[in-house]
Protein backbone atom coordinates (compact mmCIF):
# COMPACT_ATOMS: atom_id res chain seq x y z
CA UNK A 1 0.00 0.00 0.00
CA UNK A 2 1.15 3.59 -0.61
CA UNK A 3 1.68 5.75 2.66
CA UNK A 4 -0.89 8.43 3.11
CA UNK A 5 0.12 11.61 1.75
CA UNK A 6 1.38 14.24 4.31
CA UNK A 7 -0.54 17.49 4.02
CA UNK A 8 1.93 19.59 5.71
CA UNK A 9 5.64 20.13 5.38
CA UNK A 10 5.62 21.35 9.38
CA UNK A 11 7.92 18.68 10.16
CA UNK A 12 10.28 18.59 7.69
CA UNK A 13 10.58 22.33 8.12
CA UNK A 14 11.26 21.20 12.06
CA UNK A 15 13.55 18.90 11.31
CA UNK A 16 15.39 21.46 8.95
CA UNK A 17 15.35 24.61 11.13
CA UNK A 18 17.07 22.12 14.42
CA UNK A 19 19.83 20.68 12.02
CA UNK A 20 18.20 16.60 12.58
CA UNK A 21 17.70 14.39 9.40
CA UNK A 22 13.99 13.71 8.60
CA UNK A 23 12.73 10.50 7.67
CA UNK A 24 9.38 9.24 7.44
CA UNK A 25 7.75 6.42 9.03
CA UNK A 26 8.07 4.12 6.59
CA UNK A 27 11.79 5.09 5.85
CA UNK A 28 12.45 5.18 9.70
CA UNK A 29 10.42 1.93 10.55
CA UNK A 30 10.89 -0.12 7.78
CA UNK A 31 13.82 0.93 5.84
CA UNK A 32 11.45 1.83 2.95
CA UNK A 33 13.19 4.28 0.29
CA UNK A 34 9.52 6.41 -0.20
CA UNK A 35 9.78 8.66 -3.05
CA UNK A 36 7.46 11.70 -1.38
CA UNK A 37 7.55 14.32 -3.62
CA UNK A 38 8.44 17.18 -1.40
CA UNK A 39 10.92 19.93 -2.61
CA UNK A 40 12.40 22.59 -0.17
CA UNK A 41 10.42 26.23 0.41
CA UNK A 42 11.19 28.82 -1.80
CA UNK A 43 13.29 30.51 0.49
CA UNK A 44 15.37 28.94 2.63
CA UNK A 45 16.40 31.39 5.76
CA UNK A 46 19.62 28.72 5.93
CA UNK A 47 21.20 28.86 2.52
CA UNK A 48 20.72 32.28 2.52
CA UNK A 49 22.70 33.27 6.23
CA UNK A 50 25.13 30.89 4.30
CA UNK A 51 25.84 33.50 1.94
CA UNK A 52 27.11 36.43 3.95
CA UNK A 53 25.96 39.37 1.88
CA UNK A 54 27.41 42.44 2.09
CA UNK A 55 25.36 44.98 4.03
CA UNK A 56 26.13 47.80 1.18
CA UNK A 57 27.06 47.66 -2.72
CA UNK A 58 29.83 49.16 -3.17
CA UNK A 59 31.23 47.96 -0.01
CA UNK A 60 32.75 51.56 0.64
CA UNK A 61 29.49 53.26 0.02
CA UNK A 62 29.94 55.98 2.88
CA UNK A 63 27.22 55.49 5.87
CA UNK A 64 26.61 57.72 7.13
CA UNK A 65 26.93 60.39 4.83
CA UNK A 66 29.49 63.06 5.34
CA UNK A 67 27.12 65.71 4.50
CA UNK A 68 23.16 66.28 5.47
CA UNK A 69 21.45 63.70 2.89
CA UNK A 70 17.95 62.03 2.17
CA UNK A 71 18.15 58.28 2.11
CA UNK A 72 15.11 56.60 0.34
CA UNK A 73 14.79 53.05 1.26
CA UNK A 74 13.39 50.55 -2.07
CA UNK A 75 11.74 47.32 -1.13
CA UNK A 76 9.33 45.18 -0.79
CA UNK A 77 7.42 44.91 2.74
CA UNK A 78 8.75 42.33 4.91
CA UNK A 79 12.48 43.48 3.16
CA UNK A 80 13.61 44.91 6.04
CA UNK A 81 12.89 48.74 5.69
CA UNK A 82 12.19 49.67 8.95
CA UNK A 83 14.77 47.53 10.68
CA UNK A 84 17.35 49.53 8.71
CA UNK A 85 15.99 53.07 8.77
CA UNK A 86 16.10 52.26 12.60
CA UNK A 87 19.55 51.72 12.52
CA UNK A 88 20.39 54.79 10.52
CA UNK A 89 18.20 56.66 13.27
CA UNK A 90 19.88 55.17 16.29
CA UNK A 91 23.57 54.59 15.34
CA UNK A 92 23.64 57.57 12.89
CA UNK A 93 21.31 59.88 13.63
CA UNK A 94 18.88 60.21 10.86
CA UNK A 95 15.65 61.41 11.35
CA UNK A 96 12.69 58.64 10.27
CA UNK A 97 9.64 59.67 7.46
CA UNK A 98 7.07 56.81 6.72
CA UNK A 99 3.31 56.55 5.52
CA UNK A 100 2.43 54.26 7.78
CA UNK A 101 2.79 56.82 10.92
CA UNK A 102 1.85 59.95 8.89
CA UNK A 103 -0.58 58.78 6.51
CA UNK A 104 0.26 60.31 3.14
CA UNK A 105 3.36 61.19 1.37
CA UNK A 106 2.68 64.83 1.26
CA UNK A 107 3.03 64.45 4.79
CA UNK A 108 6.22 62.73 4.98
CA UNK A 109 7.78 65.33 2.57
CA UNK A 110 6.17 68.14 4.60
CA UNK A 111 7.93 66.43 7.78
CA UNK A 112 11.61 65.58 5.82
CA UNK A 113 11.45 69.16 5.30
CA UNK A 114 11.33 70.26 8.46
CA UNK A 115 13.97 67.81 9.29
CA UNK A 116 16.25 69.57 6.77
CA UNK A 117 15.58 72.84 7.51
CA UNK A 118 16.80 71.45 11.04
CA UNK A 119 20.29 70.60 9.92
CA UNK A 120 19.32 66.27 10.23
CA UNK A 121 19.57 63.59 7.24
CA UNK A 122 16.06 61.73 6.58
CA UNK A 123 15.82 58.26 5.39
CA UNK A 124 12.34 57.50 4.37
CA UNK A 125 10.80 54.20 5.24
CA UNK A 126 8.45 53.64 2.12
CA UNK A 127 8.12 50.87 0.09
CA UNK A 128 8.86 53.59 -3.00
CA UNK A 129 8.27 51.31 -5.79
CA UNK A 130 8.52 53.09 -8.51
CA UNK A 131 9.97 56.13 -10.23
CA UNK A 132 7.27 58.89 -9.27
CA UNK A 133 7.02 57.77 -5.61
CA UNK A 134 10.65 58.09 -5.38
CA UNK A 135 10.80 61.06 -7.45
CA UNK A 136 9.28 63.31 -4.65
CA UNK A 137 12.11 62.63 -2.50
CA UNK A 138 14.50 63.49 -5.04
CA UNK A 139 12.46 66.83 -6.19
CA UNK A 140 12.83 67.37 -2.28
CA UNK A 141 16.14 67.13 -1.65
CA UNK A 142 17.16 68.88 -4.98
CA UNK A 143 14.85 71.97 -3.42
CA UNK A 144 16.78 71.46 -0.51
CA UNK A 145 19.64 71.35 -1.77
CA UNK A 146 20.80 68.13 -0.54
CA UNK A 147 22.36 65.09 -2.06
CA UNK A 148 19.83 61.93 -2.34
CA UNK A 149 20.38 58.36 -2.67
CA UNK A 150 18.49 55.22 -3.16
CA UNK A 151 19.10 52.01 -1.12
CA UNK A 152 17.34 48.66 -2.75
CA UNK A 153 17.02 46.14 -0.54
CA UNK A 154 18.05 42.91 -2.53
CA UNK A 155 15.05 41.13 -1.29
CA UNK A 156 12.73 39.12 -3.54
CA UNK A 157 8.99 38.15 -2.93
CA UNK A 158 9.90 34.55 -1.43
CA UNK A 159 12.19 36.15 1.22
CA UNK A 160 9.79 39.03 2.03
CA UNK A 161 6.86 36.06 2.36
CA UNK A 162 9.30 34.46 4.97
CA UNK A 163 9.55 37.35 6.98
CA UNK A 164 6.02 38.45 7.05
CA UNK A 165 5.39 35.08 8.24
CA UNK A 166 8.86 34.97 10.90
CA UNK A 167 7.43 38.87 11.83
CA UNK A 168 3.62 37.36 12.20
CA UNK A 169 4.92 34.67 14.34
CA UNK A 170 7.76 36.98 16.76
CA UNK A 171 5.68 40.32 17.11
CA UNK A 172 2.54 42.03 17.58
CA UNK A 173 1.38 42.67 13.94
CA UNK A 174 -1.20 45.92 13.66
CA UNK A 175 -1.17 46.12 9.65
CA UNK A 176 -0.84 42.74 8.11
CA UNK A 177 0.83 42.26 4.75
CA UNK A 178 -0.82 39.21 2.71
CA UNK A 179 0.44 37.72 -0.75
CA UNK A 180 -1.87 40.50 -2.43
CA UNK A 181 0.62 43.06 -0.60
CA UNK A 182 3.42 41.83 -2.32
CA UNK A 183 2.29 41.25 -5.80
CA UNK A 184 1.26 44.95 -5.81
CA UNK A 185 4.55 45.92 -5.15
CA UNK A 186 5.72 43.37 -7.22
CA UNK A 187 4.13 44.59 -10.47
CA UNK A 188 4.41 48.22 -9.10
CA UNK A 189 8.14 47.71 -9.02
CA UNK A 190 10.30 50.18 -11.39
CA UNK A 191 14.46 49.48 -11.64
CA UNK A 192 16.29 52.69 -9.67
CA UNK A 193 17.60 54.91 -12.69
CA UNK A 194 21.45 54.58 -11.59
CA UNK A 195 23.17 58.62 -12.09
Amino acid sequence: TRPKKDHSCADRFFASNVGIAFHTPEEFFLNQKTAEPWGPPSFDPVAYLDEKKKLLEPEDAPLPSSTKEVIVIVGFPGSGKSTFAHMLEKEHGYMVVNRDTLGTWQKCCERARVYLRDGKSVVVDNTSPDKESRSRYIALAREMKVPCRCFELTCNIHQAMHNVKFRRLTQEVKNEVTIMVLRTYANKYQVINRL
